[in-house]
């Protein structure tokens, strides 16, 4: 069996909708562990941010974060993923990445890239 094309936008609609409606905030964290499918949340989270706003794509969501000068300092930042609620909640995503010595000279903006595709097979 095929999956026409009709279906396949569909699909892609509804999880760039996803996307939209539940990539709230992105958490920031000092944990170390590579990133797993299995993750359930950031390894040790410091800090939640609110979405700045998102930017879409035909095959992509950017949601977009910014820590300022006075949040974090002190922290080795390292983690970051993306959570519907401001506390607790489901995670999303998950990534570790090159330390951030966070002091009130840095500022980071974040930029999360969620990019999918409708290849879809019966078996």
């Amino acid at each position: 069996m095929v999956v026409v094309n009709k279906a396949k936008e569909e699909i892609k609609n509804k999880i760039k909708q996803f996307i939209i409606d539940d990539f709230n905030y992105i958490g920031i964290g000092t944990g170390t562990t590579a990133a797993t499918e299995s993750d359930t949340a950031l390894e040790t989270e410091l800090l939640r941010l609110a979405r700045f706003g998102y930017d879409e794509d035909v095959n992509s969501v950017t949601v977009n974060a910014f820590l300022s000068a006075t949040q974090g300092n002190g922290s080795a930042l390292t983690e970051v993923g993306t959570f519907k609620e401001a506390s607790a909640g489901d995670m999303y995503s998950r990534d570790v990445d090159t330390v951030i010595n966070k002091t009130q000279f840095i500022e980071v903006w974040y930029e999360i890239t969620a990019e999918y595709d409708a290849e879809i097979n019966y078996l």
